[in-house]
Parts: structure tokens; C-alpha cells; sequence
């Protein structure tokens, strides 16, 4: 259901401080059996990955994220994914050749589930089948900032050929933002 989330970081509940630090090469997916969808590869050893939420680090909500001259270097769905209701704190960064990658997004749907209450009111989990894949945002290659983040700042950011599946090959925006003396170049999606 996309709770594989922060390559290098999940943090829930959780106010971190970031200083000098690296993220180099970090990925977020579910990996699937190709088996599972036969006659769709050759090998049927292989797994097909689905990337998730944050390659390097993940916030749920109402955790903060504060990082402070650290470098975030090819990491694939988002560098930082921040949820919603997040405090969001960047100083003197640089993100280069991230990418929230939304290949095979279609065969996530086959690890959904839903809850349900049985006739004994139990809760049950129910696998579901659909082809119509994950809710699952592949933009922002950078920086994914989601809904009702009080505080976001941005200063002397530098966001250099990152890509996006859907919108904001460096930075996706759901917040306001304040932003000063970043520099952007070469990024798409």
C-alpha cells in the first residue's frame, strides 16, 4: 500500500537536524515478482521494482525536516518527500540527478489491500486487484512538499538535472514556500 517509504530515512513523529551528511545512490520501492505477472517478461526470475515515497528520506506527518549543507545525489523517487504538515528546512544543499521515476506504477496495484470489518467485527485484511495502480505522486524529483506544510524555507539550494515522472523535475510545491538564492538548471519532467 506504499508504506515502503525513505530509502536512506523514515522518520514518523520526528524532528531530526541534518548536518554535512550525504545521500548518495538511495531508492524507495516495493520490489515484485515478475512471476506474478507471466507472460509480461522473459525472465520470470526477475523482480520488477515500483518506486515509493522518498528515496533518501521520508517525513509522515507532522514530522519536521531540517537539513543543513548536505549533498543528495541519485536517489530515485524523490530526495525528500515530505508527507503534509511538515515544518521543511533547507539550508545551503544541493540536489543533483534525483528523480521520482513512476515506471511501472501500474503493477502496484497488485500489493493493494483494503481493511474491512467481518461479520464478527473483526478487522480483515483484504487483498485487492486492480489495474489501475497506486495513488502514488511521482513528481518533484528534488523535493516533494505536500499539503499544509506551515513553514517552508529554501535557501542557497542548488538543483542541478533532476527528474520527474509527472510535474517538477526538481521541486513539487502543495505548500507555500519561501525561497532565496537557490539556483536551478537542467532539470525536467
Amino acid at each position: 500500500e506504499g508504506t515502503i517509504t525513505g530509502g536512506a530515512i523514515h522518520q514518523e513523529n520526528a524532528n531530526p537536524v541534518f548536518e554535512d551528511c550525504r545521500f548518495i545512490e538511495n531508492q524507495a520501492f516495493a520490489s515484485i515478482p515478475s512471476v506474478t505477472f507471466v507472460g509480461f517478461y522473459e525472465d520470470e526470475a526477475s523482480e520488477v521494482p515500483v518506486y515509493m515515497r522518498g528515496g533518501a528520506i521520508y517525513a509522515s506527518y507532522d514530522s519536521g525536516i531540517s537539513v543543513q549543507s548536505c549533498e543528495f545525489t541519485g536517489s530515485v523517487s524523490s530526495a525528500i518527500y515530505a508527507e503534509g504538515y511538515n515544518a521543511v528546512d533547507c539550508n545551503d544543499c544541493v540536489f543533483s540527478q534525483n528523480e521520482a521515476n513512476g515506471d511501472n506504477q501500474e503493477y502496484a496495484s497488485f500489493y493493494s489491500y483494503t481493511w474491512i470489518i467481518n461479520d464478527e467485527g473483526q478487522i480483515e485484511i483484504v487483498p485487492m486487484f486492480n489495474l489501475g495502480g497506486m495513488p502514488l505522486e511521482y513528481s518533484g524529483g528534488a523535493l516533494f512538499v505536500g499539503p499544509f506544510c506551515p513553514e517552508v524555507s529554501l535557501r542557497d539550494c542548488h538543483f542541478y538535472s533532476n527528474t520527474s515522472t509527472a510535474g517538477g523535475g526538481a521541486v513539487r510545491l502543495m505548500s507555500d514556500a519561501e525561497m532565496s538564492d537557490c539556483s536551478f538548471s537542467g532539470n525536467k519532467a
